[in-house]
């Protein structure tokens, strides 16, 4: 197979992408619950901004007279931007924004500060902005005039005072004045600066330096991440461990995942997770190889079975429950056993409230939680009572304490005090940012409304025409077809969120190879052309260097997707090579959703070598079955050599022949695992088969294969 561009294998089978992947030391996952509208790249509006996209500096970029009937600064707010909006982001008051070709920046009122004009822009860090207009890199004010020259072939925000700039030969860190604080020369790419420290690498090994340059980190990991509350993941052969921010090892790395917590830290070895505190002392372990945060605790499980900690790490059930409930605030939880009843224990496993059946429990939210029985709906209390009897046709509870209740058609919403803020008919209610999401799929109103906690109508709109945007919490675009798009801005934005859109790390000239894929969004990407080129120049983009191979070549990795949700995940990913000063492509695929789910470069740890190779996973999904799979490669000579290729796929037998499923009855499974036989493959409905290198095996062989590799994703990749 080609290792350039990786093709899904050619089974019988319609899919659309539905894998989850538990990713290993770092990894993040990324959920997007709004339908974007499909845009192509449109012209820009009539305003004369068109005519500023090729030429000029900032301080002849035109300035727009505000509107006089601009709707006032708000949280919870509409604007009408009379332009098309790719994406918008909110940062420090001012809307950033792209209409699909160039990008510009809107205040909370909706005036223009600059008309779109950027062929890149980030938010506002520190009260700058970094754009790219013809080809360099800049900075303006929140007024929209130039603050620092056009002069950088690269740039990043500025962050902790500071930003990573290269000019020609020059590379280094700038202060919001442009001076040069710190020349750059040994290190071949270097971060954003968080809490005084920027990681950076040499050959492809990572370590840390302050502001002054001064090396606190010697750089002999394979990977290392942010520092979060003065800790930071870092990798060596594959694992992770924990190092605080004068270098001393608190965990070290001999672990298959590591999360830095709140108030400790959450590490994986094979089947069982550890609880450390932040100097690494063992607070508590149990099974399991899962783990995420919800409720102020933290869900752990194992086999399909859950138990959790608390905030600080202390182990308080074991995974052994088919689902828990919490109520953090009471030392309490509820519980659900075998039989399926449930019933609320204290934090020593003591019985509060005897078991008894519910058809559903929602979580709790404070003290309360909806249950249900022959479907309807009451309220259950912590101590058990009802708050309201199960005689409702749906209830819905919100942090703040305000509450759906469904009669019929005909939902009420009141607040925490019981006083009404809306009614009418309305077939879902759900709370949004500062306000609250109405959904009616009926003939008398098939527009979703947002309303403001006090009940008044802020926005309305048709059905996916809303869509949110990468990194922000509660800025989204209301898309139109016959006038001009809006925002609409929900609530305050979360500063964790920006700072994965504002926090970078850029390759230097050191590698200069490397600096057109950075800049352009990847090249050599199939069917990639230039118009392609100029728009993915507005996506997230992310490369890190590695050292992989039998010569310990160093090796880019890159990633790129847009700023903008849609309902498929799209992204482009590959490796490359620095040669002749130039940069050759070793691999490179995209995750483009629907039937055709798509794949993305990653990094294996060979548990049998004890080294790093590049791979590839892939996934495909959809109605008659799913399936997932991953390529593992050597670099040698420069060339990528196929290693190892395993995938597991479920399909009806009706996408088989009968004489394929009775030749090879005994290497297809049902959904409890089991094998078939000759005599009943026919009747079966879906079947289960797992391939390695091309051949069908039995799931053994399948396991012993795919254990032998560590799946790992970059640091910091969001």
């Amino acid at each position: 197979m080609d290792a350039k561009v990786k093709k899904l294998s050619a089974k019988t089978f319609l899919f659309s992408a539905m894998f989850f992947c538990l990713t290993g030391c770092g990894g993040q996952d990324v959920s997007v619950t709004d339908t974007a509208k499909t845009k192509e790249p449109r012209a820009q509006a009539e305003d004369g901004a068109a005519e500023n996209g090729t030429g000029g500096t900032a301080e002849d970029v035109p300035q727009v007279q505000s509107k006089e009937d601009a709707a006032p600064a708000s949280l919870v707010c509409e604007i009408s931007t009379e332009e098309d909006i790719d994406w918008a982001i909110r940062s420090e008051g001012i809307y950033c924004y792209s209409n699909g070709e160039l990008c510009g920046y809107l205040d909370d009122k909706g005036d223009r500060i600059t008309q779109c004009v950027y062929e890149e822009a980030t938010p506002f860090s520190e009260g700058l902005a970094c754009v790219r207009r013809n080809g360099k890199y800049g900075y303006i004010g929140k007024d929209g005039e130039m603050a620092l020259p056009f002069l950088y072939d690269q740039a990043s925000p500025f962050r902790e005072g500071v930003a990573y700039f290269s000019c020609g030969d020059e590379y280094g860190l700038i202060d919001r004045e442009g001076n040069v604080v710190l020349e750059l020369t040994d290190c071949d790419s270097i971060s954003s600066f968080r809490e005084g420290l920027a990681y950076f690498s040499v050959d492809g090994r990572y370590g840390y330096m302050d502001r002054n340059g001064d090396i606190i980190v010697k750089p002999i990991y394979d990977d290392v991440g942010y520092f979060h509350n003065g800790l930071a993941i870092v990798i060596k052969d594959g694992l992770g461990g924990v190092i605080g921010k004068d270098g001393t090892e608190i965990l070290p790395p001999e672990y298959i995942a590591v999360r830095t917590l709140d108030n400790c830290i959450l590490a994986q070895k094979g089947d069982r997770l550890f609880f450390y505190d932040t100097d690494g002392n063992e607070i508590s372990s149990a099974p399991g190889n899962q783990a995420s945060k919800g409720d102020g605790i933290y869900y752990i499980s194992i086999d399909n079975k859950t138990g959790f900690a608390d905030e600080n790490g202390r182990i308080i059930l074991e995974p052994v429950y088919e689902r828990i409930c919490p109520i953090p605030a009471r030392e309490l939880v509820m519980v659900q056993n075998e039989e399926g009843e449930y019933g609320i224990l204290d934090y020593e496993g003591n019985i509060v409230v005897p078991f008894c059946y519910y058809t559903s429990v929602s979580s709790f939210v404070g003290d309360r939680a909806v249950v249900e029985l022959n479907e309807k709906y009451g309220v259950l209390r912590y101590d058990g009572t009802l708050e309201m009897p199960i005689e409702y046709d749906n209830i819905k509870l919100f942090p703040d304490g305000s509450m759906a209740v469904w009669t019929g058609e005909k939902v009420e919403l009141t607040d925490s005090g019981g006083n009404l803020i809306l009614t009418g008919e309305y077939d879902f209610l759900y709370k949004s940012g500062d306000g609250y999401i109405t959904e009616c799929y009926t003939d008398k109103d098939e527009r979703e409304k947002f309303w403001d906690d006090q009940g008044n109508l802020v926005s309305e709109y048709d059905f996916a025409r809303l869509s949110s945007t990468y990194g922000v919490k509660n800025t989204y675009i209301v898309y139109s077809d016959s006038d001009y798009d809006r925002l609409l801005q929900k609530g305050a934005e979360d500063e964790a969120a920006l700072e994965e859109v504002l926090l970078t790390n850029q390759i230097t000239p050191k590698i200069g190879a490397f600096r057109d894929i950075m800049k352009n969004g990847g090249i050599g990407t199939a069917g990639s052309d230039t118009e392609g080129t100029e728009y993915r120049r507005q996506w997230k983009k992310y490369g890190k260097l590695y050292r992989m191979g039998e010569e310990g070549s160093v090796v880019l990795y890159f990633y790129t997707e847009p700023l903008y949700p849609s309902g498929f995940r799209m992204s482009i990913s590959g490796l490359y090579l620095a040669e002749d000063g130039g940069a050759r492509m070793l691999t490179v695929t995209e995750e483009c959703g629907g039937s055709a789910g798509g794949g993305r470069v990653c990094l294996w740890y060979d548990t049998k070598e004890g080294n790093l190779k590049p791979g590839i996973t892939w996934t495909a999904g959809g109605f008659m079955g799913s399936a997932h799979g991953a390529d593992i490669y050597e670099l040698k000579q420069g060339e990528l050599v196929p290693e190892n290729a395993f995938d597991c796929c479920s399909q009806t037998t009706g996408n088989y022949s009968e004489a394929t499923l009775l030749e090879n009855a005994e290497l297809f499974y049902d959904a409890e695992g089991n094998t078939f036989t000759k005599e009943n493959i026919l009747e079966a409905e879906g079947v289960t088969e797992y391939t390695v290198n091309e051949k069908q095996v039995p799931v053994e062989d399948y396991h012993a294969v795919n254990n032998r590799y560590i799946c790992y994703w970059p640091m910091d990749l969001n």
